[in-house]
């Protein structure tokens, strides 16, 4: 382990970090098109550390990091998978939506409510930044076209 044996007198973990990425590249696992650990790392730097520290005290037991390090790498796919599949969601509902003559306000307006349950003109107005008869006119015209069920009053 390069971070383990402090090669420089600055940069072993980056240094560390860049060689596991390019293996893994090599490998046919090229990670930078779609995440990068350090992003994990850096989330818990106590975690990453103590993982380091443990491969260290074990003089070459690398079992704790490696489980560390693969949970970084489950983490980080299972981010991007959440990631494509709001794309993916976005894509779709922006189609659909798109097909019966939807702003894009309103596009967004109706990722809030599958997010939300329900939208108010008030938060219609918060979230799109509009004034009170926009919202009132983009919610109607969302009734109108039978995107949005109106409860309450008018």
């Amino acid at each position: 382990m390069i971070a383990r044996i402090h090669s420089f007198l600055d940069g072993n973990g980056r240094t560390a970090r860049a060689i596991s990425t390019l293996i893994l590249t090599k490998r046919g696992c090229d990670t930078k098109k779609f995440f990068a650990l350090e992003e994990y790392y850096n989330e818990d730097r106590q975690a990453y550390y103590s993982a380091l520290a443990d491969a260290d005290a074990k003089r070459g037991e690398l079992t704790g990091w490696l489980e560390y390090f693969l949970f970084g790498i489950a983490v980080e796919i299972s981010r991007v998978e959440n990631k494509v599949k709001k794309l993916s969601s976005d894509r779709s509902m922006k189609e659909k939506y798109g097909q019966i003559g939807l702003s894009s306000r309103q596009i967004k307006a109706v990722g809030y409510l599958k997010e939300n349950g329900q939208i108010t003109n008030k938060e219609y107005q918060k979230i799109r930044n509009v004034s009170a008869s926009t919202a009132k006119r983009d919610l109607q015209n969302m009734v109108d076209k039978n995107v949005l069920k109106q409860i309450g009053e008018k």
